[in-house]
């Protein structure tokens, strides 16, 4: 028996955190895959009791392992046999998990894998840059859709098997009481992360109004969309072509979301009227007319499509939309309650209903062009009127802090949570350990060369 199981605290992390692996190999089951060489791959190279590794399945996930961190004509020969040590250790634990999680009876279930599988292939796609570059990076690494999707729906199935087993037997028995938090504070404090520099912010926001000239021009492109989808032309092909927002590339997928996140009313009122698989008629927003499509419920969150036609604003609307945003600070400036202003004119939903509070944001989050409107700013005071992509901001610095330690209280929470995952990674090497004495478990000694 090969007892070669390297279980690294990063692996065991990701193990942990993401639950994932596949986990139901068998043994006399057999597939053919190619090599970073391209040889012909198929041969057993790992197995526990009847469940086998196949040398294919462990390239297919290299691979995909190397689609995500992306920028692979950049690493090493040795960073690359690391990568596959972790993904060799990772797939036999897996394995111990499977053949442990039928020992004691645990199932599973089959729903909705299939719905996560194809939301996950969308949000790579997404991430990577659309679909031309999604395939692009498939080509590289020698990975197939197929393969990709076959690989997903095993590890999706198996994070429902693996965290049902976790959770029944790793991860109830992680306890921590303050006193050690406060142990652990004490003994850490020195590497843990400085508290970053902080401003707490209101604003105003004051937007262009676009003229009835220009909403009837947008008004009527996204009727004579409108025509096409009613004609049968595809949704997503509509919004690649027409569509004037950022999700125009992706077929206007906004993926799942949270309506009231959007800080939008409009938008909200429109899409939660919706059935899955209707079409709203226009929606006018601050950002234009929309046709929203609801593709998807889970829970509070709706998988959406948009279509954008932006209103386009002249020269007249922004000029006097500044001037409203400067007649408003010098009222303020006058003596005028910020916050009523800001509840009376902002155009910013959220904010505005809080008397214009955006809250204490670290400084080094701050969009550039807000550093420098608050930079000679002193405590209480209002910056210049600002220009943004949108319009215009008149922006109040409330409070500041400088960079510094936290305190026990404020890292109390994330502390906890840091401590008790040492302490699950440190349980789940051991517990791993363990099945290991349990089952049978053998390893091919060249995998990873």
């Amino acid at each position: 028996m090969n007892s070669r199981i390297g279980f690294k605290k990063a692996v065991v992390l990701v193990l942990i955190v993401m639950a994932a692996g596949a986990a139901n190999r068998n043994a006399r089951g057999a597939e053919r895959g190619r090599g970073e060489g391209g040889r012909v791959i198929d041969r057993v190279i790992a197995v526990v009791e009847d469940k086998a590794l196949l040398q294919s399945e462990f390239e297919i996930e290299y691979k995909r392992l190397l689609l995500q961190i992306g920028d692979t004509e950049n690493i090493t020969i040795a960073k690359r046999k690391e990568i596959r040590e972790e993904v060799l250790d990772g797939l036999v634990a897996d394995l111990l998990m499977a053949v442990h999680a039928e020992r004691v009876g645990i199932e599973i279930t089959q729903e909705s894998i299939d719905d996560q599988v194809q939301e996950g292939i969308e949000r790579n796609r997404k991430e990577i840059g659309g679909e031309e570059a999604f395939n692009e990076e498939l080509k590289k690494n020698g990975i197939t859709i197929q393969q990709l999707r076959r690989q997903w729906h095993e590890k999706l199935q198996a994070r429902q098997l693996i965290q049902k087993l976790m959770y029944k037997e790793v991860m109830g028995q992680v306890d921590i009481t303050e006193k050690e938090l406060k142990e652990y504070y004490r003994k850490n404090i020195a590497e843990l992360p400085l508290r970053p520099a902080t401003v707490t912010l209101a604003q105003i926001v004051i937007l262009p109004i676009a003229s009835g000239k220009s909403k009837e021009k947008a008004l009527g492109k996204i009727r004579m969309i409108e025509e096409k989808i009613q004609e049968g032309e595809d949704f997503a092909d509509l919004a690649k072509k027409y569509s004037e927002g950022p999700s125009a590339k992706y077929g206007g997928n906004l993926g799942f979301v949270k309506l009231e996140d959007l800080n939008n009313p409009e938008f909200e009122k429109a899409a939660s009227k919706l059935k899955v698989g209707e079409i709203s008629p226009p929606v006018l927003t601050d950002f234009g007319y929309h046709l929203i499509k609801l593709d998807e419920i889970d829970g509070e969150n709706m998988h959406m499509r948009h279509i954008l036609v932006k209103l386009k604003e002249g020269t007249d609307e922004i000029e006097e939309a500044y001037n409203k945003a400067k007649q408003i600070r010098k009222r303020i400036l006058d003596g005028e309650d910020f916050g009523k202003l800001a509840s009376q004119y902002s155009a910013d939903e959220k904010s505005g209903s809080n008397k214009g509070l955006v809250g204490e944001i670290a400084i080094r989050d701050l969009p550039e062009f807000f550093r420098n409107a608050i930079k000679d700013v002193e405590p209480g005071g209002v910056a210049p009127v600002v220009k943004d992509s949108k319009g215009f901001r008149i922006i109040k610095l409330l409070g500041s802090t400088q960079q510094r330690v936290y305190s026990f209280k404020e890292a109390q929470e994330d502390l906890k949570k840091l401590l008790r995952q040492e302490r699950l990674q440190k349980n789940y090497a051991d517990y791993v350990e363990t099945l290991k004495g349990k089952y049978y478990v053998d390893i091919k000694e060249d995998v990873v060369q």
